[in-house]
């Protein structure tokens, strides 16, 4: 993959990033988001939560006062493409510009009632851990189905979401985009998605490329996060 025109400002110097963080959170902000609501939840749970650094893509430059996000997050760098990108685009630069080997992906469509980093650091060294999902709820505290699962039905198999009341339950890919990637795992294998233009059909690719490696999509159920529409 050819990766986009870029331009990076950020509230600190390079030579400060450079240094290793216990979580990456990228902030996917395509043509008119709203993400005032997730950015809150950002905020709160970034305060208890110092090792991480937090990436926006943003595809709109002028949309947003980045100089007053900058005085609220300790680490941040925004990343300004030149057009509009595709889901696997937002993979790789997000990838690329991390400087840890775990990584957030999530756009406006969530917020983060938690961040248990905690938890998180227990599936770290797993040997299966490929990706970490969430427990989702809606804004009425209703769980969602936060799981794909495949059944074989009359000889095809059939994907369906659920949410089963299971601690680390592995799933098939992410439902939605809200997960935690081992990076490790992905630039080792040199992963390569196709742009599709249904982002959906990207988070399948996800999760085969990821089960064709022996590893997991593993759901995080103490990881609790609210899905806006």
């Amino acid at each position: 993959m050819v990766v986009p025109i870029y331009s990076e400002v950020s509230n600190q110097e390079r030579h400060l990033l450079r240094v290793n963080r216990e979580l990456s959170i990228v902030l996917y902000l395509k043509p008119l988001a709203n993400p005032v609501a997730t950015l809150n939840s950002l905020y709160k749970v970034l305060q208890s939560n110092v090792n991480c650094e937090l990436i926006l893509i943003a595809e709109e430059k002028d949309a947003y006062q980045y100089d007053t996000l900058m005085e609220k997050f300790p680490v941040l760098r925004v990343i300004l493409p030149e057009r509009t990108l595709t889901f696997a685009e937002v993979w790789e630069i997000g990838c690329r510009e991390s400087f840890s080997n775990h990584v957030m992906f999530l756009d406006d469509t969530v917020l983060l009632e938690n961040l248990p980093t905690e938890i998180f650091s227990l599936y770290y060294d797993d040997p299966q851990y490929g990706i970490m999902i969430p427990q989702l709820f809606n804004e009425k505290n209703e769980g969602l189905p936060s799981q794909i699962k495949c059944i074989l039905l009359h000889g095809f198999i059939q994907t369906v979401g659920r949410d089963k009341p299971q601690t680390a339950a592995p799933g098939l890919y992410p439902p939605h985009f809200c997960f935690i990637l081992n990076k490790t795992m992905f630039l080792e294998r040199d992963f390569h998605l196709y742009d599709y233009e249904n982002f959906l059909y990207t988070l399948a690719e996800i999760g085969w490329r990821v089960w064709k490696s022996d590893f997991w999509v593993i759901q995080v159920r103490q990881w609790r996060v609210v899905r806006l529409v």
